[in-house]
């Protein structure tokens, strides 16, 4: 009895990664708001189609007590029916998860966004007059030449950043502004403005930030 117990809670466990879900909840930046939307769909599909086989169950009386692995820790189950009817509800959950995700991602693009056209955020506007980069804690100092606004640069960065998250960082990837993880402020100085790492100790994305920002700096040298 109690090896059946656990061959049970084996399949149940096998079944839950297998499908792609999992316990933890779902951030926005895991995935692109397209991506967070599609999964949604299939966990949505998933949850349809464990309903539809706990409407075809008929009760087992001799089916032991199991315990469900998901967030219903706690509740358990004599029938398969019922089993099956917990994991469509967590399905269900789940795909709620991602399309708040996706939500988020759209919601923070849009309100970024308000003043470009959706046909102009892909670009990279980074680094057009640069005249010097400079590694700071964190990051890169950019500062530009005399007379650049670098205020009015600022929101069309956040604009391009804010795309850039909507949409997985996955179509520039040579561009200083898709980082996953950095973060944009004016400089003390004129003319400048600072690229830095959300997290200072991630020594990964701020040598990142650095290396984009020589390439991209030197490819406009160049032109």
């Amino acid at each position: 009895m109690r090896q059946y117990a656990h061959t049970t809670l084996a399949f149940l466990a096998w079944t839950f990664l297998s499908s792609g879900s999992c316990t933890r909840e779902v951030k926005p930046d895991d995935m692109s708001a397209e991506a967070h939307h599609e999964r949604a769909q299939k966990e949505e599909q998933g949850a349809q189609k464990e309903t539809q086989i706990a409407r075809s169950e008929s009760p087992n009386e001799s089916m032991h007590t199991v315990a469900v692995p998901d967030q219903y820790l706690g509740q358990t189950t004599q029938d398969p029916k019922t089993m099956h009817l917990i994991r469509a509800r967590y399905l269900e959950e789940h795909a709620r998860e991602h399309e708040r995700a996706a939500a988020e991602l759209e919601k923070f693009e849009d309100k970024e966004c308000q003043k470009l056209p959706a046909s102009k955020r892909a670009a990279c506007p980074m680094l057009g007059p640069i005249v010097e980069t400079k590694d700071i804690d964190g990051g890169v100092r950019v500062r530009y030449r005399d007379g650049t606004d670098v205020q009015a640069m600022l929101p069309l960065i956040r604009c391009h950043y804010a795309y850039a998250r909507a949409h997985g960082f996955q179509d520039n990837h040579n561009c200083p502004l898709y980082v996953r993880g950095e973060g944009f402020r004016a400089a003390s100085e004129p003319n400048a403005f600072e690229i830095v790492s959300q997290d200072v100790k991630d020594s990964n994305t701020v040598a990142k930030i650095r290396k984009r920002v020589r390439v991209g700096s030197t490819s406009e040298a160049n032109r």
